[in-house]
């Protein structure tokens, strides 16, 4: 506990200064998810976003998502992913 206390009070004055931004991030989540979902394939989970966060699957196999992701960064200088997994799902990848 004494090695992680910084951590907790870092944490702790982080979350009162974002606390307030909780909503407007969840908004921005449910645009994106809106925009991803209109593309072919596409799944969201959950769906719609509970919060700030999601699970995006795409159709494709890992290598050939990997090159447009690359593709995509040297063209727009924007990393659509951080993320990129095979998933249980036959077909998809999972950006997370």
């Amino acid at each position: 506990m004494v090695r992680i206390f910084p951590l907790v009070i870092a944490a702790r004055a982080a979350l009162h200064r974002r606390l307030e931004r909780f909503p407007l991030y969840r908004e921005r989540a449910l645009r994106v998810a809106t925009a991803l979902k209109a593309v072919a394939g596409v799944r969201i989970v959950p769906d719609p976003p509970h919060a700030h966060m999601m699970h995006v699957y795409l159709p494709g196999s890992l290598e050939m998502l990997r090159r447009r992701a690359t593709r995509i960064a040297q063209q727009e200088c924007i990393a659509p992913f951080r993320n990129l997994e095979a998933a249980e799902v036959p077909g998809y990848c999972q950006a997370g």
